[in-house]
């Protein structure tokens, strides 16, 4: 494994599928933009930027897009490394047990957990259950309001 950035929760590529990005960044460039906080930390992109360098060492030389996203606290960035990892990475139910329980430490909804793993808020409950120990602090949910970690929705009254 190389060296662990701090929010690199991921495994290296295995080999073949790193030489196979290699060859690709090689023939097509950096597609998708690698992502930095604001104090240059790697939050999206260790595997493509890991390449970059593979390839500068080899004498060639690749341009590739980035982005700087500033977040309030390491809790964001935590929860935003892992929800893009997430939805490219073919993980193990385990492994997607393990991030969802983490994310959910860092305060991130069920739902969020859900759309970052690709599953319902039912299975996540079940996994994470007692795993939110951010009871005072608030978390934003999809709809953009920031409520206690701990909020339930509750269950529309409306007739259809």
């Amino acid at each position: 494994m190389s060296d662990r950035q701090p929010y690199q929760f991921f495994e290296d590529l295995p080999a073949d599928q790193f030489a196979a990005l290699v060859e690709d960044i090689r023939a097509n460039g950096v597609r998708v933009p690698i992502e930095f906080d604001e104090n240059g930390a790697t939050l999206d992109g260790h595997q493509r930027l890991r390449a970059v360098k593979l390839l500068a060492d080899e004498g060639v030389k690749v341009d590739y897009a980035s982005q700087v996203r500033p977040f309030t606290s390491e809790a964001e960035k935590r929860i935003h490394a892992r929800t893009l990892n997430l939805r490219r990475r073919h993980l193990t139910r385990e492994q997607m047990k393990e991030h969802a329980a983490a994310m959910r430490k860092d305060g991130a909804t069920l739902e969020a957990v859900a759309a970052a793993v690709g599953v319902g808020t039912t299975p996540v409950h079940r996994w994470t259950e007692g795993e939110s120990t951010l009871s005072n602090e608030k978390v934003e949910g999809t709809d953009g309001k920031k409520r206690p970690a701990t909020y339930k929705p509750r269950r529309s009254t409306k007739v259809q």
